[in-house]
C-alpha cells in the first residue's frame, strides 16, 4: 500500500462538505455518521463481506485478527464514517487530507447495496470536495479487485503499483461522470 497519510487539519469541514454534496441528492438515501468503538464489529464485518475474496486471492487467507487490528487503528486515528443507506448501516468511508490530495483510505459497502449507485455517489462526492479545494483524489486498491474498472470509469488512473496494490489518482478538476448509475 501507499505511504502513511497524515490526518487532515480540518476533517470536520471535509465531512460537512461531503454531506452537503450527498444531500443534494436526497433520493439517494445516503447519510453518514461518525464511527466509534462500538462500530468495530460492524466495520470488520463489512470489510469481510466486501473484500474477503480479494484478500484471500492475494494473501491466501483471511486473517480476522489482523483486520480487527486495522479497524481499531483507523478508529483511533478518527476520520471513519459509517455510510448509512435508507436508514441502515451499509458500509464505511475513510478519507484524509494528504498534502495536495484527498486520500480515500477505505471505502467498503455491504454486497446488498453494491451496484445501486452508492459507491459512485460517494466517490463523486469526495471528488466534488477535492475539486472545490483544488486537490486530487488518491486511493489504493488490491490488484485483483474488480473495483479497478469502477475507479477507472470515475476518472482514476494508475500512478504506481506494488506486488499487491495499485495506487490510483484522479487529478484535480478532472471531469467526473455525473451519472450515479455507474456503480460496479
Amino acid at each position: 500500500m501507499g505511504g502513511a497519510v497524515a490526518p487532515s487539519e480540518d476533517t470536520g469541514s471535509l465531512w460537512a462538505r461531503l454531506a452537503d454534496i450527498i444531500a443534494q441528492e436526497p433520493a439517494s438515501g445516503i447519510e453518514f455518521r461518525a464511527a466509534g468503538p462500538a462500530d468495530e464489529r460492524f466495520l470488520v464485518s463489512v470489510t469481510r463481506a466486501a473484500v474477503q475474496g480479494d484478500v484471500v486471492a492475494v494473501w491466501g487467507a483471511w486473517d480476522e485478527e489482523r483486520q480487527a487490528r486495522y479497524v481499531a487503528q483507523i478508529l483511533c486515528e478518527g476520520d471513519v464514517r459509517i455510510v448509512r443507506v435508507e436508514g441502515r448501516d451499509a458500509g464505511s468511508l475513510t478519507v484524509r487530507r494528504c498534502g495536495p490530495s484527498l486520500h480515500i483510505e477505505s471505502i467498503v459497502l455491504l454486497p446488498e447495496v453494491q451496484g445501486r449507485g452508492v459507491g459512485s455517489r460517494l466517490i463523486a462526492g469526495v471528488c466534488g470536495v477535492a475539486d472545490d479545494l483544488g486537490l486530487s483524489v488518491s486511493l489504493s486498491v488490491l490488484r485483483v479487485s474488480r473495483a479497478i474498472v469502477f475507479y477507472e470509469r470515475l476518472g482514476f488512473s494508475v500512478v504506481d503499483e506494488s506486488d499487491t496494490h495499485l495506487e490510483m489518482e484522479r487529478a484535480a478538476g478532472t471531469t467526473s461522470p455525473k451519472d450515479p448509475d455507474l456503480a460496479a
